[in-house]
């Protein structure tokens, strides 16, 4: 019992590890994705004005 709850453990680990790395090649895709500081201009509107 002990044999087969080890290699199922393992079986669960490994496909948690494939799950995670295709996500962080996701994410590294998608931050290649966003250009440079000097390219992004963001445009606020201030909410409140102190007087």
């Amino acid at each position: 019992v002990l044999i087969g709850t080890y290699e199922l453990i393992q079986e669960i680990t490994k496909k948690q590890k494939m799950k995670d790395d295709k996500e962080k090649a996701k994410l590294k895709q998608l931050m290649e994705t966003i250009p440079d500081e000097e390219e992004v201009a963001i445009d606020a509107i201030p909410l409140a004005v102190k007087s």
